[in-house]
């Protein structure tokens, strides 16, 4: 890991926007993607809590900081 804990090298990123505000310390997030999987696509959607402190100046959040991830398969 490089300072902070964060890994030094980004494998993917999910777009996410923000649904609604939790309180105010929290943001609750949605994302979705479309990724490989047994040579099929698959588009899946994650939904997450974040929080403010976690949020870098570039606007990204690392995966092991998110908080009650929910996934779902959105077409196989």
């Amino acid at each position: 890991p490089a300072r902070g804990g964060l890994p030094t090298k980004v494998y993917d990123k999910i777009s996410a926007k923000v649904v609604s505000k939790v309180n105010k310390d929290y943001l609750l997030i949605r994302g979705r993607k479309e990724v490989m999987f047994k040579d099929k696509k698959r588009y899946f959607e994650i939904q997450a809590i974040v929080s403010h402190r976690d949020i870098t100046s570039q606007d990204t959040v690392a995966s092991n900081k998110i908080l009650e991830p929910k996934i779902n398969v959105l077409r196989y």
